[in-house]
């Protein structure tokens, strides 16, 4: 495999071992801002809807005070509708909190809670409220009728005392026993005025009860008296004032009709209402604690989450190093495989190739190499044994042309020799000899250019091998 593709492979790797590792802390990045998005949006509205639902709480606990207090039915009328309003608006509210919590899955699992809770105190308080409203128009009502029989009541007693005490007071004075019964009459229907005057002034219902016993005596003593002072006195029969006043006496026995019993009763439904009132405080600080249980929950909520941003950071911050830290574990493994591969054969042929400036052309590329440096081996041993070859040519042409001009040389020799013997007998053959030192002359030059040819050959290999 070529180095080129080992050096790509191997930067494709380490480019996937970064992506790897970015990837992973692309995807924590994600988780992280989702966390910190979670706890710095979701958890603070969490706790603004919280303290929003507490303050409504308190509203509509005002509300129903308000409700307990009103004076007329148009203002109870106005508080109720106030009251409903405000219900159905915190009762949409409690709604969407305990959405928003339940898609939280199981992290809101305690605040739900908590919001369900508060939905049933809402529902208590709701409950609580319409039975206020109902009440105190009852109330209202009653206390109108009762106002209306309190006076018609004590205007006929008043008028069957004066009766008692003026009318009948000729007979009283013919007779001591009618003007004794007079007299306890007279002084048994002061009593009772009292008696209805004190029961509507108290705040007590216990003395409202014991003044209602004591009413009761004192009627059942009235009513037997006047029974006597009929059976005495018969014109008493003829009387107005006399019969209207016992007849409001016996509807107003104070046992169970008449001002006395429909106030003691009255009482006791305001007492209802008291209580509804205090029930609903009651449960309004219930809700309260509930609020403050789901603000509680909604910390911790935000508390888990931040930790698991945090530990999402720490996560992300060691991949990172880890994903890094690979990368250059890789990277160095990488790079030492790929010096060791270079190395190796760039030593061999550093070797090589200095032998060949030394002119040793027998040394070869040996060794098992792969990829570009197998080329260069293969390519550096043909040029080492091309040049042999090339030089092995030159070095037995260069032997030819030497052993050629040496040959010349001692022909001319020869010749010479041969022509100093018989110059003195071949005059004759002068012209002859001079052509022939002509000859030889030429041969001596050929010769001299073939000495030279040999240098320049010599010259070459000399060139070739400081080349090499």
């Amino acid at each position: 495999m070529k180095l080129t593709i080992k050096v790509g492979i191997a930067f494709a790797i380490l480019c996937g071992l970064m992506a790897l590792g970015g990837g992973f802390s692309y995807f924590n990045m994600a988780r992280i801002n989702d966390a910190f998005t979670f706890v710095v949006k979701d958890i603070s509205a969490l706790s603004e809807d919280a303290n929003s639902i507490g303050q409504e709480l308190l509203r509509i606990n005002k509300t129903a005070t308000d409700m307990m207090f009103s004076d007329t039915k148009p203002e109870l009328e106005q508080e109720r509708q106030h009251f409903d309003s405000q219900s159905k608006a915190l009762n949409a509210q409690l709604q969407a909190l305990l959405d928003k919590l339940n898609a939280m899955e199981q992290q809101g699992g305690e605040a739900s809670r908590a919001a369900q809770a508060l939905q049933v105190s809402l529902q208590a308080i709701i409950q609580g409220g319409n039975d206020i409203s109902r009440i105190r128009s009852e109330v209202m009502t009653e206390a109108a009728q009762i106002d209306k029989i309190k006076a018609d009541f004590l205007t006929k007693i008043s008028f069957a005392k004066v009766a008692v005490d003026l009318t009948f007071k000729p007979y009283a004075d013919e007779d001591p026993y009618i003007s004794s019964l007079t007299k306890q009459m007279v002084s048994q229907i002061g009593t009772m005025e009292y008696m209805v005057n004190a029961i509507f002034s108290t705040q007590s219902l216990k003395e409202m009860q014991a003044i209602q016993r004591n009413s009761v005596a004192v009627s059942q003593m009235i009513l037997q008296n006047s029974e006597v002072l009929q059976q005495e006195v018969p014109a008493t029969k003829d009387n107005s004032d006399f019969t209207t006043g016992i007849v409001a006496l016996k509807s107003n026995d104070g046992m169970k009709q008449g001002a006395i019993a429909r106030y003691v009763a009255l009482q006791d439904k305001r007492a209802q209402l008291l209580a509804r009132v205090e029930q609903i405080s009651a449960t309004v600080e219930t809700a309260m604690k509930q609020v403050q249980s789901l603000q509680k929950a909604a910390k911790t909520i935000g508390a888990e989450a931040f930790a698991k941003a945090n530990a999402s950071i720490s996560s992300t911050t060691m991949s990172l190093m880890l994903s890094l830290l690979f990368s250059l574990v890789f990277a160095g493994v990488v790079g030492w495989r790929l010096s060791s591969t270079i190395n190796a054969p760039m030593s061999v042929l550093q070797r090589i190739l200095r032998q060949l400036a030394t002119g040793d052309f027998t040394q070869r590329v040996e060794g098992k190499f792969s990829g570009e440096f197998a080329e260069l081996q293969r390519d550096i041993n043909a040029v080492i044994h091309e040049f042999n070859h090339t030089l092995t040519i030159v070095k037995q042409g260069a032997a030819q042309t030497r052993n050629t001009a040496n040959k010349n040389r001692e022909f001319a020799n020869t010749l010479a020799a041969q022509v100093q013997v018989q110059s003195g007998t071949m005059n004759t053959l002068a012209a002859t000899v001079t052509e022939m030192e002509h000859a030889i002359q030429d041969v001596n030059n050929n010769t001299e250019s073939s000495l030279n040819m040999v240098l320049s050959v010599d010259e070459q290999v000399q060139a070739g091998r400081n080349l090499v």
